[in-house]
């Protein structure tokens, strides 16, 4: 048995890894390039990246943050990727998995949804999309876990724990389709994107349809408050401006992951005070 304080540097360490290659999905996909091959290379110059060059968040390190071979400043998002996404590795590990059951394969679950929000997200504040392909990986992922490992969404048995995830999907979809629907007849233009329906879907397959109800009304209360502020502050066309609604979906369904039962809680006792 691996003692939990070194379970959370293992994770730590592994998360690190995986950020950077969420990294190359976010540059590779939106450019519909191979996320396996070539090796990655300096944009700049082309100069493949030594394994040595490329471990995470060192490497930028030693490197003061620029390539090798040409001097070329390299982003602060791969730094970030990586340390970002590890950190939530091990919030879910610390944060749910370590008191359950099994948990490297629920801290793998749930992990592998964060770096399908992280991805996703990233991407979509930088070209205003959400890719198919990680949606369709995202859904085989959630409907596949629950599945094989029912208990991963606290149901019992194999069709309890795959009806879990396709209802979540169906009311993932549904619900902002219809979003879409009516924004399109009211405003006369489409209101948000089609790949949002999509991105909750994904998001439904894993948290089921009752926490997905709770994600929608989560990321709309983010979307106006903090999207309101940002159109506000920094944005001198206000009647024209596009927000990506992905990131908000995003941290709604990591806010609703954790805390959705005490948010709940806590809003019931409010009302009925």
């Amino acid at each position: 048995m691996i003692p939990p304080c070194i379970m959370v540097i293992i994770i730590f360490i592994f998360g690190l890894c995986i950020g950077s290659f969420l990294n190359v999905c976010i540059y590779r996909i939106p450019n519909e390039k191979s996320i396996v091959s070539p090796p990655s290379s300096c944009p700049c110059c082309g100069t493949v990246i030594r394994w040595y060059d490329n471990v995470p968040v060192l490497s930028f390190i030693l490197l003061g943050g620029k390539c090798r071979s040409c001097s070329a400043k390299i982003s602060y998002q791969y730094p970030f990727i990586e340390l970002l996404f590890a950190l939530m590795a091990v919030h879910v590990y610390m944060g749910y998995a370590v008191t359950r059951s099994n948990p490297i394969i629920e801290a793998t679950y749930y992990s592998l949804l964060c770096a399908c929000l992280l991805t996703a997200s990233i991407i979509d504040l930088k070209y205003y999309i959400l890719p198919d392909e990680i949606i369709i990986a995202g859904i085989l992922i959630g409907c596949g876990g629950a599945f094989f490992f029912p208990y991963l969404v606290n149901q019992n048995t194999m069709f309890t724990g795959l009806l879990h995830s396709l209802y979540g999907i169906a009311v993932g979809y549904g619900a902002l389709r219809c979003v879409v629907w009516f924004g399109s007849i009211v405003f006369r233009k489409e209101a948000m994107g089609l790949g949002d329906p999509k991105f909750l879907a994904m998001i439904g397959s894993f948290l089921g349809f009752k926490n997905v109800l709770l994600v929608i009304f989560i990321s709309s209360l983010l979307g106006a408050v903090i999207g309101g502020m940002i159109v506000f502050l920094f944005r001198k066309n206000k009647s024209d401006t596009v927000i990506p609604y992905g990131p908000f979906l995003s941290l709604a369904a990591y806010l609703t992951f954790f805390y959705g039962n005490s948010l709940v809680q806590w809003y019931w006792d409010l009302i009925l005070r």
